[in-house]
């Protein structure tokens, strides 16, 4: 929990959050949002404060060099002042998507923000781990090359204190995860969709923007998908571009949304191509392991989940 040495009056309550979970449609949300005059999102897509408040992400180890490390806010002046370009009549909120794994998060936003609207986007967990692993690997931040191995190390590199997001097979127990949050809020507060929701976006982002409290049809242009995994073509001109501290967030600001999601669809074309598929052994044994969890989670939230347990 927040220390008692935190201050209420440095603290913004965001309006409303973006629980994850990751590699399941956040950051497509998250810039979809972006796109609509009455919503306010920081540049600081992932700050992580209700997850590492006052703790920060120090402790954890890192194989390699990742930007959350210095992206994470952990004090109530920081977290305020990512919404202090917001406008008095928008509605503010960010998209952490290591809050709904974290187990500290619920706590932390119960004390902080407790009427804040929160929103959870769930893949199948065995494609959603798959597609986490791809994307550390084509980022060379996973060191193991073989995934079912990387999901075997899971259990030492938690003994090892290993950031949560290399944690593929946990962050993907949805049932476990949500009774956190449904036993500190009410359900009103929670809205669960699912991946295959984002088959038809317009209507996913509507019906979004109608339980924030802000205009469901103002036009947004769902065309564009980010944060898609795959393996690089040019890894070196990719990586020059992706993690470019200055020339990004000045392209970013300086093309509108719409237009971005143009060229960024020619820039995935070309830069991006698909990783194998999961052999039927290796998705079986993932689906061994996920099957209790799915189908807690399918009684929990009223949707049929079988489908994710078939090859």
């Amino acid at each position: 929990m927040v220390s008692q040495n935190f201050n209420p009056k440095q603290f913004h309550q965001p309006d409303f959050l973006i629980i994850g979970a990751a590699k399941s449609g956040t950051t497509s949300l998250f810039y979809y949002f972006k796109q609509h005059p009455q919503i306010f999102l920081p540049e600081n897509k992932e700050p992580g404060f209700f997850a590492f408040a006052d703790t920060g992400v120090e402790h954890f180890y890192f194989p390699t060099y990742m930007p959350i490390r210095d992206s994470t806010i952990r004090d109530a002046v920081g977290y305020r002042s990512l919404f202090g370009n917001a406008n008095a009549d928008q509605r503010c909120g960010e998209a952490s998507t290591i809050y709904l794994s974290s187990q500290i998060a619920p706590k932390n936003i119960r004390q902080l923000a407790p009427n804040t609207k929160m929103i959870a986007i769930l893949r199948n967990p065995i494609q959603r781990a798959y597609s986490n692993f791809n994307h550390f690997r084509a980022d060379g931040l996973e060191p193991e090359p073989d995934f079912i191995q990387a999901c075997f190390l899971e259990e030492q590199r938690k003994r090892s204190f290993w950031y949560p997001a290399y944690y593929y097979l946990e962050n993907g127990m949805y049932s476990t995860q949500l009774r956190r949050y449904f036993d500190l809020f009410p359900a009103d507060q929670i809205k669960v969709y699912l991946y295959e929701d984002l088959a038809n976006p317009t209507e996913m982002v509507q019906d979004v923007l109608e339980f924030i409290g802000v205009d469901a049809n103002e036009p947004i242009d769902t065309s564009a998908k980010y944060n898609i995994s795959g393996q690089r073509r040019l890894p070196w001109l990719y990586g020059l571009v992706r993690n470019n501290q200055t020339l990004k967030p000045l392209t970013r600001s300086a093309v509108p949304v719409k237009q971005w999601n143009m060229v960024k669809k020619v820039w995935d074309a070309l830069m991006v191509s698909r990783p194998r598929s999961l052999t039927p052994r290796e998705f079986a044994t993932l689906a061994e392991y996920y099957q209790s969890d799915v189908r807690a989670l399918s009684g929990m939230i009223g949707r049929d989940l079988e489908g994710w347990l078939r090859y």
